[in-house]
């Protein structure tokens, strides 16, 4: 059995894992954990699908370490009716997929503290600058939280990760990728803030080691 009748077998007995309004997250059955992302509507196509495949074909095509902090992509597969999907690493937490920064937020906020959230919200701040890797939406939801044993946590972002710009420069220059990525990033931590994830002298070390 190929690959694409082992998905499509996957499709007909599993619920998908995550639900977005372009898009339906599953979890594929192999050897190593990963999902594929696939339209939510097969005929209108996602839009999501076309700008990662794009956008993490220059990340490969740039050698940028990303899967440090966001999944590893594997390519895209054409399901026919299903349209077509992308196959990316599952991140797990103790052999589950990982929960979002929302799940802690709202059930268990006491970890955040516990296990350093700011440290690592800092670490994924900064790598995500520092590489120009451009996040076209990023907030609570698609963030998820890896508890390490060694009191700390690992965030990785799962979704919205291309330059939706209808000119990509920042695609090609630095300057203008870094200024776009802290502009995004400081909306993000003044929403931290607002929300207690941080506290306003935290955001500000943050972004102040934007440089």
């Amino acid at each position: 059995m190929n690959d694409k009748q082992q998905i499509l077998k996957t499709l007909t007995h599993q619920e998908p894992i995550g639900q977005g309004n372009d898009r339906v997250v599953y979890q594929l059955e192999c050897s190593t954990p990963r999902c594929l992302k696939l339209p939510r509507y097969p005929k209108r196509g996602s839009e999501q699908n076309l700008r990662e495949k794009r956008y993490f074909s220059y990340l490969e095509a740039r050698n940028v370490p990303y899967w440090h902090f966001i999944p590893k992509y594997y390519g895209s597969v054409d399901l026919g009716g299903r349209g077509e999907g992308l196959i990316f690493d599952l991140i797990l937490d103790k052999g589950v997929p990982a929960k979002t920064l929302k799940f802690y937020r709202e059930s268990k906020p006491e970890l955040l503290e516990l296990y350093r959230f700011q440290d690592a919200l800092l670490e994924l701040c900064v790598f995500l600058y520092s590489n120009w890797i451009i996040p076209s939406d990023i907030n609570d939801r698609n963030i998820v939280c890896v508890i390490e044993d060694q009191k700390c946590m690992r965030l990785f972002l799962i979704d919205g990760v291309s330059n939706p710009a209808f000119l990509p420069i920042a695609n090609y220059s630095k300057w203008f990728a870094q200024r776009r990525i802290k502009k995004r990033l400081r909306k993000l931590l003044g929403k931290f803030s607002r929300a207690g994830l941080i506290t306003d002298n935290q955001s500000h070390n943050i972004v102040a080691k934007l440089n």
